[in-house]
């Protein structure tokens, strides 16, 4: 959410003036406290005129031009009022409020520490500070900041929900639950309190609740898009889809180039007519929005659905997508992690279903299973909802983030500084997905994996865990990533809630019961005219359906005219809606025999089937979607439930419906077959992921080690420098850092190397690892000033001024001539209001070295920061 436009302001400070300009910035105040800025900002100025150094104006006009859309002047206005008070704390959160609008959230971060600094319990000081942090995707930190402003300031409203945003996006929603009720509490006519309430109870799965806090928050601001927005959301997951249409048509009245409520309409429409509807409807929003990576991901989604879309064109429709969003991306060109093929390994996961998903059931065996000897367990949560699945994972990893605030190279730089060796990709093309993180080859291994593994077309993932069988050896010359066999490509580790298996319901009915839990968006009308057929050619027989979708009269009536024209009446067939996921497998319950939709077949849902005792009939395909369903039934032996053939596939439902006495004495020993097979015994399946990546990681290792010995390992340390600070000078970076990465791999104190290579870091833009490397060089006995000098300008540039002044100090002491520690030492006095201190320093920069521009442009920024335009144009030209 965009709270820099809505959130609390900087305030008004206190000031006099002369005889002459007192009473003009007393009316100026009044103007301003008012709102009327147009005529407060003149006044402001008059008083400025005549009184350069009024601190009170100078905020005053600063604020104005916040308000205006000049948070940059703004910034400079306030800072020049710090100069004359540097004591008033308000000025310090003014100047972090026009920092943070103008993007310069680590500048502001600074400015509201100062304040605290200034006035521990200063509750807008607080609050500010935590949503700067919010900004940068650093919700741990900013929910205690800001329960710190809340303990100033226990009944002030913005802090509650700001709080409340903070717990949600740390996935704690029982606390976030609370803390938003206090806040519509303290302010029932904030629609963003109720926008924010009504969030957590979507992330809570609670769409009931969540849609009538959105709605209170479109009463209180019909303009209000992302209430509207997520008011479609809520009707859509309460299955209302003829109103959340409707409300997402409205969303798009007032936003017309906005993607996500189309995209929501794309959804609404496969879910009542197919998938058939859908990828038309994106191909056109493709066209419209050709960069946009979460449309193309969708169409890639939806054409598995699609029976006349083979593997291949599906491969290609996603190497299309990494050509287009992936190729772009500042790629990590090479990895500082310890080439050690036997040590303990860091394994980060990274999905948007750590929660009660199908897709959990999956992968959640093998990312809770692992030996902790031999592997650490790093999640990574792209998602706000959380439930005691969640828990679950949370409990079992070694480190727990949530990443769903973070963009891509937040993420990115992130998953580097964890030092993870291999990361795993749990979501492929499917919604939540992080893809374009994984293009920038944050780790040195990078692995797609069961969440919906079915191929990305991404170079940068070296891996696809699969099987034979979903994956034959004749299609896997169309895959980016090489294929990866494990004992199956899903395994499953059901939840310990699930109801025990039941008898088998013919056996007391005396007709049988034929049933799917797909989703409806997988029933095409082949399905529907099969099962159709199926059921209405085993006398007495009837159908089960179950979907969320089928609370959608709609969607209902579609599938029963379908079913109809098949032969099959509407009274043999029940059409059941969402439930919890307990009860939604409890209707297996009333089912004999389940029914595996095409080519989009079950994966989860045929695993869910064979736990609770129900065989699934499947139809073996020519696509990989389909081929899930296949290689489970022929791991658990029960190649009896495949067909070749439609036609085929009909005779198998139909024989086993004559054979009650096979399928109750199949029902009632499944769950244990199951549970012995290789796909679900996870301590052996995990036991073989981790043999896989055992050998996937020595073999980086040895590709290390090799490209090492080709650029010179061992030898004379000065003639290897020599050689990188010549490719260095060449511009050839890769090459440059390759070397010095082997050099210290032998000398991890070779403070040149590290120095150097933090200097490559920083050319790419991957400022976390030169920071990192710098401090290494620091703490190297004797180190040189130039690695002071290097790691005090980079903290400046990245806003963290406390932390760079020693560092530059230290350089400066140690090389009292150097013209960059010099121009960098006076760009930062400058920022922190020692301006006197500023221009001597860069004078002396200039002095030292009079051809280099830094000297210059820092006298000409000092300059202007003391209101001396005419020399400081001078200094900058």
């Amino acid at each position: 959410m965009n709270r820099q436009a809505r959130r609390r302001q900087a305030r008004l400070g206190r000031g006099s003036g002369s005889p002459a300009t007192g009473p003009i910035l007393a009316e100026a105040l009044q103007h301003h406290q008012r709102g009327a800025l147009d005529r407060a900002a003149p006044l402001y100025a008059q008083v400025i005129q005549a009184e350069p150094t009024n601190a009170a104006a100078l905020q005053g006009l600063g604020l104005c031009a916040h308000a205006s859309g000049e948070p940059r002047r703004g910034a400079d206005l306030i800072t020049a009022a710090i100069r004359q008070n540097p004591g008033d704390a308000v000025h310090h959160v003014n100047l972090g409020t026009c920092l943070r609008a103008a993007g310069d959230v680590g500048g502001a971060i600074v400015a509201f520490d100062r304040a605290i600094g200034l006035k521990p319990r200063f509750a807008a000081a607080l609050h500010n500070k935590g949503l700067a942090l919010l900004d940068q995707g650093r919700a741990d930190e900013a929910a205690e900041v800001l329960g710190n402003a809340l303990d100033a300031a226990p009944d002030d409203a913005e802090t509650l929900e700001a709080l409340a945003s903070a717990l949600r996006l740390s996935s704690r929603l029982t606390d976030a639950l609370e803390y938003a009720r206090r806040a519509v509490r303290a302010a029932p006519a904030s629609p963003f309190a109720f926008n924010t309430l009504g969030a957590i109870h979507t992330d809570r799965g609670e769409p009931e609740p969540a849609l009538a806090a959105f709605q209170q928050a479109c009463d209180l601001k019909p303009d209000l898009a992302e209430a509207l927005f997520n008011t479609g959301r809520a009707l859509s997951d309460l299955q209302r889809l003829a109103e959340a249409r409707a409300v997402f048509e409205g969303v798009l009245e007032r936003t017309p180039g906005a993607v996500p409520p189309r995209l929501a309409l794309v959804n609404i429409a496969a879910r009542l007519g197919g998938p058939d509807r859908a990828v038309p409807m994106l191909r056109d929003l493709m066209a419209q929005h050709p960069d946009d990576p979460a449309i193309h991901s969708s169409l890639i989604f939806y054409l598995g659905f699609l029976p006349s879309v083979s593997t291949e064109e599906e491969q290609r429709e996603r190497r299309r997508w990494a050509a287009r969003h992936a190729s772009g991306a500042p790629a990590f060109t090479s990895h500082g992690n310890d080439p050690d093929p036997d040590r303990r390994l860091r394994i980060g996961y990274l999905s948007a279903d750590f929660r009660r998903h199908a897709a959990a059931f999956v992968f959640g065996g093998v990312v809770k299973g692992h030996d902790r000897s031999g592997v650490d367990v790093i999640c990574y949560a792209n998602s706000t909802e959380a439930d005691r699945v969640t828990e679950g994972f949370r409990a079992a990893a070694t480190a727990w983030r949530n990443v769903s605030a973070l963009t891509d190279d937040q993420l990115a730089h992130l998953i580097r500084h964890d030092g993870i060796d291999i990361l795993v990709d749990l979501s492929g093309h499917s919604e939540g997905n992080r893809l374009k993180v994984l293009a920038r080859k944050p780790a040195p291994i990078q692995v797609s994996a069961w969440g919906h593994a079915v191929g990305t077309g991404i170079s940068a993932i070296d891996y696809l865990f699969s099987d034979p069988i979903v994956v034959p050896a004749a299609e896997r010359r169309s895959f980016v990533e090489t294929v990866v066999d494990l004992p199956g490509a899903q395994p499953y580790a059901p939840p310990d809630d699930l109801p025990p298996v039941s008898a088998l319901p013919a056996a007391s009915r005396g007709y049988v019961t034929f049933g799917s839990l797909a989703r409806s968006v997988k029933l095409s009308d082949a399905v529907l005219d099969a099962w159709g057929r199926i059921v209405a050619g085993v006398p007495g027989a009837r159908l089960i359906l179950k979907d969320k979708v089928f609370e959608s009269e709609e969607r209902r009536a579609c599938v029963l005219a379908r079913l109809a024209d098949a032969g099959l009446p509407g009274d043999r067939v029940s059409l059941r809606g969402g439930s919890s996921h307990v009860d939604h497998l409890a209707t297996l319950a009333d089912v004999d025999i389940a029914l595996d939709p095409f080519p989009l077949g079950g994966s989860v849902t045929t695993l869910e089937a064979l736990w609770m005792g129900v065989p699934v009939v499947t139809l073996r395909g020519n696509k990989i979607q389909q081929r899930f369903g296949q290689s489970i039934l022929q791991t658990l032996g029960l190649d009896a439930f495949l067909a070749d053939t439609a036609d085929e596939y009909i005779d198998v439902a139909r024989g086993w419906a004559g054979r009650l006495g096979d399928l109750q004495a199949l029902r009632m020993g499944l769950r244990q077959r199951l549970a012995t097979s290789p796909i679900g015994d996870m301590e052996s399946y995990t036991a073989a992921v981790e043999t896989a990546y055992r050998r996937m990681w020595r073999t980086w290792c040895a590709g290390v080690a090799g490209r090492r010995q080709a650029i010179g390992g061992g030898g004379d340390v000065e003639a290897r420098l020599t050689a990188a600070r010549d490719r260095l000078r060449q511009g050839n970076l890769g090459q440059a850092a390759g070397l010095y990465e082997a050099i210290l791999a032998d000398h991890p104190d070779t403070a040149v190397a590290l120095i150097n290579l933090a200097a490559i870091r920083v050319e790419l833009g991957r400022d976390a690892e030169a920071e990192a490397m710098l401090r290494r060089a620091v703490a190297i006995e004797a180190a040189p000033a130039v690695a002071f000098g290097n790691l005090g300008a980079l903290l400046a540039r990245r806003g963290r001024m406390a932390e760079a002044e020693p560092f530059l100090a230290e350089a400066l002491e140690r090389n009292p001539d150097d013209a960059a520690t010099l121009a960098n030492l006076a760009k930062l006095s400058g920022e922190r209001g020692r301006l006197d201190q500023a221009e001597a320093l860069a004078r002396r920069a200039v002095e030292v070295a009079p051809a280099d521009a830094r000297g210059h442009l820092a006298l000409a920024e000092a300059l202007r920061r003391s209101g001396n335009l005419p020399d400081a144009t001078v200094a900058a030209r």
